[in-house]
């Protein structure tokens, strides 16, 4: 039916190789640190609310006698933008991440 598996050859323990053989195989690395993409919105976000909220605040309510709903909507509307804008600021961090080739 089937045969028994062959066993693998045994190797011995083999010579670390030498620098020069090194040098033809290594090429230089470096380490890429990319942007926590959701840290940026949410930063952007939290920033955009509070500054909503504070316009709304200070901002004039028309026949409104109460402010909360000029500052719910404006805090919505300007953490909107805001998490673009931290959207925005992540991928301008992303592309100056990586590493530029000089052109031939």
């Amino acid at each position: 039916m089937t045969s028994p598996a062959s066993p693998e050859p045994t190797r011995g323990p083999t010579a670390p190789p030498s620098e020069a053989e090194l040098r033809l195989v290594a090429r230089p690395a470096t380490v890429r640190r990319a942007p926590k993409f959701r840290a940026f919105i949410v930063v952007g976000a939290v920033i955009g609310i509070a500054i909503g909220a504070i316009l709304g605040a200070i901002g004039p309510t028309g026949l409104l006698q109460d402010r909360t709903p000029s500052i719910v909507l404006s805090a919505i509307g300007v953490g909107g933008f805001g998490a673009l804008a931290g959207a925005g600021l992540a991928v301008w961090s992303d592309s100056r991440s990586t590493t530029r080739r000089p052109k031939p």
